[in-house]
């Protein structure tokens, strides 16, 4: 799966498994990995600031003074894990990205491009996220020939 965490190729499930680890733990696992070449993927996703780790909004805050935010109040959220590959998908929630430690790469497609971008079922999800099927780094054009309508 090479980071790419997403459905297994029935689209039945997916290409990774989820469990319930304690937070020093995987971090034990990634740090027992580093430099390795052929490792395993760690993900640890939408974890509340302020429920995890008390103190570290207070420490490390943005000021959010536009209207908008009295109708969607902000909830400070991260994402740990190894180098990963967030497929295609749609966030409802707006968000702000702040990459501490290696590079991150966003690529926005406009709504109307959502039908080639051929998104999965409702349910399962991974992450509470419909994603893409297919893989927008090595796109099969005769599984997924919208995809090059979405190219140009």
């Amino acid at each position: 799966m090479r980071g790419r965490f997403g459905y297994n190729e029935s689209v039945t499930g997916f290409n990774y498994r989820a469990e319930r680890r304690d937070f020093v733990e995987v971090l034990d696992r990634i740090r027992a990995d580093l430099g390795s070449e052929v490792h395993s993927y760690y993900y640890m996703n939408s974890i509340v600031v302020d429920q995890s780790f008390p103190g570290l909004a207070a420490q490390n805050s943005l000021v959010f003074d536009h209207p908008v935010f009295d109708r969607y109040p902000r909830v400070g959220k991260i994402w740990i894990g190894t180098e990963s590959v967030a497929v295609a998908h749609y966030d409802v929630p707006r968000n702000i990205a702040c990459c501490v430690l290696g590079r991150r790469r966003f690529t926005l497609f406009r709504p109307e491009q959502i039908r080639n971008l051929y998104p999965g079922p409702l349910a399962p999800t991974p992450g509470g996220q419909v994603v893409t099927m297919a893989n927008l780094r090595q796109p099969d054009f005769d599984r997924f020939p919208r995809l090059r309508a979405g190219a140009g």
